[in-house]
């Protein structure tokens, strides 16, 4: 599979609210939550489907706060950036 992040940056900057989904390290499972969309970036935002043992915020590293980041290149210069650990995705 060929990505094209012109085109896909291009389709961000089109709207209004992004969710970019990342791999990181960990064998825990868990799902990181960052990005500067502070309503949709909360973990208990997602409810049953991301209990507080498995959905936290993601460590300072990783945070995708920075405004170049695809998750905050839209119109509203905000979005959320789930870091997957390693050990969820095999878990999965």
């Amino acid at each position: 599979m060929q990505l094209n992040v012109q085109w896909g940056r291009y389709m961000v900057q089109q709207t209004t609210q992004v969710i970019s989904v990342h791999g990181c390290y960990g064998s825990e499972q868990i799902c990181y939550v960052g990005g500067l969309d502070r309503s949709m970036g909360r973990p208990d935002h997602y409810g049953a489907e991301c209990s507080r043992n498995q959905c936290k915020l993601v460590p300072s590293d990783i945070v995708g706060t920075v405004p170049a980041n695809i998750c905050n290149d839209n119109l509203t210069g905000r979005g959320v950036q789930l870091e997957l650990t390693s050990g969820l995705l095999r878990s999965v």
